[in-house]
């Protein structure tokens, strides 16, 4: 298709997930690096917040008959990125995203899954309509290699390309922006800074106080600690009345400031998956705790080996093991970063 030049998003958009929205941004940014004259659209639960903050069309994706439109409007369907064909968060989740792609498919549009974190689906109704709507699709990558493993392991035998989380691709932390946000936030620049990042969880009174049982071992005339939200109205409830007042983020960040923040950190503890992608990205050393397969795998994949930190047995003393095994390691991105590069090559020239 040599005129591609209508581009439609579909993603976990607009719910004012930080992760999420950098997902988007990195994703709209990479596709006008491509051909600033691409008329992108998104479906979000949002629009005109979408609409005004990365200047695109957006459309309602509670709407059908916005839906519709927007399909019938488009040139190719992005699906992704992020985790959106799982159905560990809800088990009818991932018919929203497989409707999306089959419409699109059904008026002859291409479709394109992003590099999508796919996984896991353990109900078999999902792993049979995911097999069937996959291998309708033009063009499928995946961030890691567990989720390639999954796809083939369902009898998908399309090309999938290995790419990696479009967030990987967010720009070199800017010292200006730094300085700038630190102030705002009245941060010490004479101290280095620990990021923490929780997620509501079954566990979640044992997470945060063990996590703050290990943060006790850092002194705070070295260290600074804040605790900050990807969530907003979530992940601030499971830290409220436990973590000191004086070392929780209130103000509320936009997703580029969160960035900054992580970017400009010592170290990151984290449970959501894209503070420890932010982190990775700009090279900060980081402890994940792993809730998600996803987690782990990117893990896996910068630290390659070592100790391992299960949500389900987090402990102060592990949390210290796995900061003794990382604290002075020198991990390379470069071969992510350019794995996240490989699915905008499909808009070269176009």
């Amino acid at each position: 298709m040599k005129n591609m030049k209508n581009i439609l998003i579909s993603g976990y958009y607009g719910f004012h997930n930080t992760g999420d929205e950098l997902v988007l941004q990195e994703i709209i940014r990479g596709l006008k690096n491509k051909n600033p004259e691409y008329n992108i659209s998104v479906l979000s639960a949002d629009p005109e917040y979408t609409k005004e903050k990365y200047e695109v069309e957006s459309y309602n994706r509670w709407n059908i008959f916005q839906i519709l439109k927007s399909i019938i409007k488009t040139d190719v369907l992005v699906s992704g990125g992020g985790s959106l064909l799982q159905d560990k968060t809800s088990k009818n989740g991932i018919l929203y995203y497989l409707g999306i792609i089959l419409m699109s498919k059904l008026f002859r549009k291409k479709v394109y899954i992003f590099s999508q974190g796919i996984g896991p689906v353990s109900y078999s109704r999902n792993r049979k309509l995911l097999k069937f709507v996959l291998e309708k699709v033009d063009y499928i990558s995946v961030r890691e290699n567990d989720s390639l493993k999954l796809l083939r392991a369902l009898g998908i035998n399309k090309d999938i390309e290995l790419s990696g989380d479009p967030v990987f691709l967010i720009e070199d932390i800017n010292e200006k922006n730094k300085n700038e946000l630190w102030d705002c936030i009245g941060l010490d620049n004479k101290k280095k800074l620990i990021t923490v990042s929780l997620r509501p969880w079954e566990n979640s009174q044992r997470i945060v106080k063990e996590t703050l049982g290990f943060l006790r071992d850092f002194e705070r005339d070295e260290f600074q600690v804040r605790f900050l939200s990807f969530h907003h109205g979530e992940d601030e409830k499971i830290i409220e009345g436990i973590v000191p007042e004086e070392e929780i983020i209130k103000l509320p960040l936009k997703p580029e400031e969160v960035a900054v923040l992580i970017g400009s950190s010592y170290l990151t503890v984290g449970m959501r998956l894209h503070s420890l992608i932010l982190a990775a990205s700009q090279k900060v050393r980081f402890i994940s705790i792993a809730y998600d397969p996803k987690v782990e795998a990117l893990d896996k994949e910068i630290y390659n080996s070592g100790t391992f930190i299960d949500v389900d047995n987090i402990s102060r003393d592990i949390l210290m093991k796995k900061y003794l095994e990382i604290k002075d390691f020198n991990y390379e991105n470069e071969g992510i970063k350019k794995r996240a590069y490989i699915p905008f090559e499909l808009f070269k020239g176009r």
